[in-house]
């Protein structure tokens, strides 16, 4: 039988337990530091898509010949444009191909010459940690890349534990923001009709 000394086992659980610890809050740096860069980031990307574009100008969605949203190229990535949410200061591009949603919006389907287009995000810290606190009456806005500025207002909400088209496509909405919950396993669903 092999007899363990307590004061050397006491002594070997409050290392292991000081590294867990340490490595615990690495992580959460490295996490913060991610989010802090994203944001900044996508902070730039606004900024550049908003200098490479006409000065914004009011305009009503309406039905096109062509339903391919225009883009532009910064950093290498193709923007369809910039969503904004004045009552929470919220301004971010969004990503013309639905690829890493955990630096801006990205465009999951639609467009927005046909009235349905699709954009998914998360609510971490920099993109839409407000998010349950949006509410019905929000006006959100969307300037695509040619300057043209949309103008839309949340007309219904819905939480869901999974995504998919049947969501999605389940209200007569012109612009749908999905958001997922980073902190639990649940979107909030954003319905918007456009204002005339």
């Amino acid at each position: 039988m092999i007899k363990i000394n307590r004061q050397k086992f006491k002594n070997l659980l409050v290392i292991l337990g000081a590294l867990l610890l340490a490595g615990a809050m690495l992580c959460l740096g490295i996490w913060h530091f991610t989010v802090q860069t994203n944001k900044q980031n996508a902070q730039k990307i606004t900024n550049t898509i908003y200098s490479l574009i006409p000065t914004p100008q009011a305009a009503v969605p309406e039905e096109q010949s062509s339903v391919t949203m225009p883009t532009l190229s910064v950093n290498g990535a193709d923007f369809v444009g910039i969503l904004e949410m004045p009552s929470f200061g919220s301004t971010l591009p969004v990503a013309a191909n639905f690829e890493n949603t955990a630096k801006y919006p990205c465009k999951f389907s639609g467009s927005l010459y046909t009235g349905d287009l699709k954009i998914g995000a998360t609510s971490q810290n920099g993109q839409y940690s407000f998010a349950k606190d949006i509410s019905v009456g929000e006006t959100l806005h969307f300037t695509n890349t040619l300057g043209n500025r949309y103008a839309y207002t949340v007309s219904n909400i819905k939480v869901v534990k999974h995504i998919n088209e049947t969501t999605l496509n389940s209200e007569n909405a012109q612009l749908t923001l999905f958001v997922k919950n980073v902190y639990d396993t649940e979107y909030f669903v954003f319905f918007c009709t456009a204002k005339k």
